[in-house]
């Protein structure tokens, strides 16, 4: 008898719709395919264990189980509940009216007690988008109650032991497992430190916040101890939410990797991460990143044309590129230690500006050239070597470069990080009202309607551009920053101030990280000694030389 039941298979993101084939005929074994790994295979020991301590009988005939589609890796734990289910229903023991519509996961133990669901939040919402009526998995108490406030067309069946399971089979809901009550709080928020507490660095202060309001990259460049990194960690203190198109893939994401299902009652925040030590490629973007995975799922070709491997169903790793891959925040510090395969990847991700992308670093190795107060004492070629670490590619992809020193201390009242938030949120809404994303992912051609500027602005813009051979990608990103300053300021219209406070930010008026390159001097620039001769008569001379310094001396 041939059964069909429907499982999922999680991956770093999204979780897979997946076809379970049962057939019980005549012979002997136990036989999985479908692109099944070893410990989907393995699950027929516990499966066996669980069905004969339950009292089940194990059909001693040829099992034939097929996982669809079979150009999916398929691997985990959650296979158990439904191939033991399956098995019961294919030999006729159990009834499959009811299992047929709904969607099935559970890891089994021996005892035949049924683990916890970690991932409840897509479990729930592939059964929404794949027109299941049923969920049948363990959830916990809160995680039941945030899921019918959530998806209140789902019927949700929690089981906690195999016992149970079959019971709804047979017909009798359990009543074990269900929650006493649907309150569900949410954890506590994490405090972020204030920008108040940093003192001065209004510049940069003020680039983050633009940075923040538009979805732009930046880059900070300043000597140890200017506050920098103190900065950065009050960043996500500042960013306005998701946008809505991004709310999905956040929330999938985060419960993907387990996070609180508690959390995503309300809109999420969006993601901010900033890297604790230099990491390399791996670590930052594993070997195929969820923003990958999510446009494979987007994708209008057919499904065999890809496949995901056993990489793409693990977790990401501490870094996650895809918690960031939609509308997030992703800080690098220390960016000149990176190695060279982390910044050429980057350059991808930058392009995409599906995430804004901020870098810190120093000026040079020892971190005090251009100091005021410090000597720097590295060599040419060292400091030539430091700085070609941003290539002439990733300068042009940086929306801004702030350049800070520690002179920008400031005895005023500085600005709270839920004031700035206010006016960052208030052109984050004005861009999502406008066009439905931020500034930084338009178009040129968009930006050029978004921006309706004057004739005389468009021409200032151009001649600006063309003096100093802006490329395409810069025109774009300056347009981009000259809109947010625009959506900052409360204005329809992209001024002149705006375009000159975008140059301004890209090609920062600061003295540059690079060595200002030798010049001769010219013959005007160097006064020449004068020579002047007395004569005191009696055939005797005496010559006087005036130098640039107007000192006289005799010759």
């Amino acid at each position: 008898m041939l059964i069909r039941f429907q499982t999922l298979q999680p991956t770093a993101m999204f979780s897979l719709p997946i076809t379970l084939e049962i057939n019980i005929s005549r012979g002997i074994k136990f036989h999985v395919t479908g692109g099944a790994t070893a410990l989907i295979n393995e699950s027929r020991q516990r499966i066996y264990t669980v069905i004969k301590e339950s009292k089940w009988h194990w059909p001693g005939q040829r099992i034939t189980i097929n996982v669809l589609p079979n150009e999916v890796m398929k691997s985990g734990g959650h296979f158990d509940l439904p191939l033991a289910l399956g098995i019961l229903s294919a030999s006729g023991q159990i009834p499959s009216t009811d299992l047929t519509k709904t969607l099935i996961a559970g890891e089994l133990g021996l005892d035949g007690s049924i683990l916890p669901y970690q991932d409840p939040y897509n479990l729930a919402l592939l059964a929404s988008n794949t027109a299941q009526h049923t969920v049948l998995a363990h959830f916990t108490p809160n995680d039941l109650a945030v899921l019918k406030k959530l998806f209140p067309k789902l019927r949700f069946i929690s089981v906690t032991h195999f016992s149970q399971a079959t019971s709804f089979a047979i017909g009798l809901v359990p009543a074990t497992g269900l929650p006493k009550s649907d309150r569900s709080v949410a954890p506590p928020k994490p405090a972020v430190p204030c920008m108040s507490e940093v003192a001065g660095q209004r510049p940069l202060k003020r680039a983050l916040e633009i940075a923040a309001a538009g979805g732009h990259h930046l880059l900070v460049v300043g000597p140890p101890g200017v506050g920098k990194s103190m900065l950065a960690a009050r960043f996500s203190g500042i960013q306005p939410p998701p946008n809505p198109e991004e709310q999905l893939q956040i929330q999938s994401l985060r419960s993907a990797q387990g996070g609180e299902l508690g959390a995503l009652q309300n809109t999420p925040d969006r993601p901010f991460e900033k890297a604790t030590r230099v990491l390399n490629v791996k670590e930052i973007y594993g070997k195929e990143s969820a923003a990958a995975l999510w446009d494979k799922l987007q994708s209008e070709q057919p499904r065999a044309h890809y496949a995901f491997d056993e990489v793409t169903l693990q977790k990401t790793g501490p870094l996650p590129m895809a918690h960031r891959c939609y509308g997030g925040t992703m800080m690098l510090d220390e960016f000149a230690a990176y190695p060279l395969a982390v910044r050429n990847e980057l350059l991808h991700t930058m392009d995409q500006h599906k995430l804004a992308v901020i870098l810190a670093m120093n000026p040079c190795p020892c971190g005090n050239y251009n100091h005021p107060h410090k000597t720097c004492t590295c060599s040419a070629t060292a400091l030539r070597n430091y700085q070609n670490k941003i290539t002439g590619p990733l300068r042009d992809r940086l929306d801004m470069v702030v350049y800070t020193t520690p002179l920008l201390w400031s005895s005023k009242k500085e600005e709270s990080s839920k004031r700035i938030q206010q006016r960052v949120e208030a052109a984050w809404r004005r861009q999502i009202q406008r066009q439905g994303v931020q500034n930084a992912q338009l178009s040129t051609a968009e930006l050029e309607g978004y921006c309706a500027m004057k004739k005389a602005t468009w021409q200032y813009y151009y001649k600006s551009c063309a003096e100093r051979k802006v490329s395409i990608r810069g025109q774009q990103s300056l347009l981009a920053v000259a809109r947010t300053l625009a959506d900052l300021a409360d204005a329809d219209v992209v001024g002149k101030s705006h375009i000159t406070a975008a140059f301004a930010l890209r090609y920062s008026d600061r003295p540059s990280i690079d060595k200002p390159p030798r010049t001769k001097p010219t013959t005007s620039a160097v006064k020449k000694p004068q020579e002047r001769v007395v004569n005191f008569g009696n055939g005797q001379k005496l010559t006087v030389t005036t130098d640039r310094h107007n000192r006289e001396g005799l010759s």
